[in-house]
């Protein structure tokens, strides 16, 4: 008869901690694919600076129980400053983001995002003064060329949608590479919070140039982007927890199918073979650069 022991069972046994993680981070995909459609849907009834606001107000709104609780040591911090910095990039970025949503399909603003990685290991390069080797930067050549595939410059016209889009990838780059620093001296749940608190600030300035009234439905709307964005995030915190971060990294590129998806099914939007090709390729050197940076730190 086999011996019991006294330990708690694991709630899933029989899934170890790469699957969990995958499953995390599909889980955000489809939480963030969700938000992204709402910001989208709203923005035949509010401005994108509006929307901004609300996305940051009740994302952060979702957070105070978690603050109470953690209690105001969280907001400890010697580098106000690049806190600061860091929420000054965002809400551009965000900014960007919700007004990109309003003018292409959800899929292509989500492809473009796929480019943050390789803006970022540019940035690590320059600004960090990191050691980029040869196999990694053929690797942001070749993510370049899949964005240059989607914007198609010379064969098309260039949208104002997608280069908000790109700059919004420049701004989430930007940010990670403040991350990078922060992480050395701060605590994550200092970085989470600063953020969430700047960002509320920031776009209240802008909104209230362009704000419009609105009815209960559209205000429940708001509600929910804020909870499937506090949400999604929590779900690639878990993911990032599970397993390392070049085994769940690759199944971030799940929000494009799910984006393709919601965009075809709530706004009839159909992203073209040359979306795919040039976020396909975007991917592959993007998770390229993932793998080799999670290899570089285990040396």
């Amino acid at each position: 008869m086999a011996k019991k022991t006294s330990q708690q069972p694991d709630l899933l046994p029989v899934v170890n901690s790469p699957i969990r993680g995958a499953l995390w981070m599909m889980s955000a995909g489809l939480m963030l694919t969700t938000m992204s459609a709402l910001m989208r849907n709203l923005s035949a009834d509010l401005h994108p600076f509006q929307i901004a606001f609300f996305r940051s107000l009740f994302g952060f709104l979702f957070m105070v129980p978690w603050l109470f609780g953690s209690g105001l040591a969280v907001l400890q911090t010697k580098r106000f400053g690049l806190h600061l910095t860091r929420g000054m990039i965002a809400f551009v970025g965000l900014l960007m983001w919700t007004s990109a949503l309003a003018l292409i399909p959800v899929a292509e603003v989500t492809a473009f995002s796929f480019t943050a990685p390789l803006f970022a290991t540019f940035g690590s390069a320059l600004i960090l003064r990191e050691v980029v080797r040869a196999r990694r930067w053929i690797a942001v050549g070749l993510g370049f060329v899949g964005m240059l595939i989607m914007l198609r410059p010379g064969f098309s016209d260039l949208q104002p949608g997608s280069l908000l889009a790109v700059s919004t990838a420049v701004c989430i780059a930007a940010s990670m590479l403040i991350v990078k620093r922060l992480s050395a001296t701060e605590k994550p749940g200092a970085v989470v919070t600063y953020m969430a608190l700047f960002l509320t600030l920031f776009t209240a300035v802008p909104a209230l140039f362009v704000w419009q009234e609105f009815d209960w439905v559209v205000f429940g709307k708001c509600v929910a982007m804020g909870a499937f964005g506090t949400a999604g995030h929590l779900c690639m915190v878990r993911a990032f927890a599970a397993s390392d971060a070049s085994a769940v990294a690759p199944f971030d590129y799940a929000r494009l199918p799910f984006a393709a998806l919601v965009g075809f099914i709530l706004f009839a939007e159909t992203p073209d073979i040359w979306t795919w090709i040039g976020s396909a390729v975007i991917a592959t050197s993007a998770i390229y650069i993932a793998q080799r940076e999670a290899a570089s730190r285990k040396k």
